[in-house]
């Protein structure tokens, strides 16, 4: 049987390692998330088009946790080891911070394309409203 050997992404001293493909799954749904918020980072933010595209990076980022926290995660905790980064509060963060990132982009167009206030605070009331219906 082959043992899969994986270091922590945040507490790089701290390694698991498991007999079952479970741990292998959560670390490359981890780690495709991580790659698109990269590629999130990588657009240039001054320009329009470049921050239409990190927020849809940053969204592609952010649907890799949830599927993650929701399948993958609950079978590696059942193993012998756990990871910080793939662990359901870990997970349930992240895709929140990704989600926070695509919205900072999405203002960011609408001031630029000189949205009134009102527009903008109807948009933002609508995204807390959303992130009060998650956090239930």
């Amino acid at each position: 049987m082959i043992t899969l050997l994986w270091h922590d992404a945040f507490k790089t001293k701290q390694r698991a390692s498991q007999q079952n493909i479970h741990l292998e799954k959560a670390t490359v749904l981890f780690n495709l998330g991580a790659v698109y918020s990269q590629i999130g980072l990588s657009f240039d933010h001054a320009t329009m088009e470049g921050r239409r595209e990190a927020s849809r990076a940053f969204i592609v980022a952010a649907g890799a946790f949830p599927y993650l926290r929701d399948n993958a995660s609950t079978k590696v905790s059942m193993g012998s080891s756990m990871m910080l980064y793939i662990s359901l509060m870990c997970a349930r963060m992240l895709e929140r911070l990704m989600l926070a990132q695509a919205q900072g982009c999405v203002f960011e167009n609408m001031i630029a394309k000189g949205s009134t206030p009102g527009v903008c605070t109807k948009i933002s009331r609508q995204v807390e409203a959303r992130g009060q219906l998650q956090s239930t």
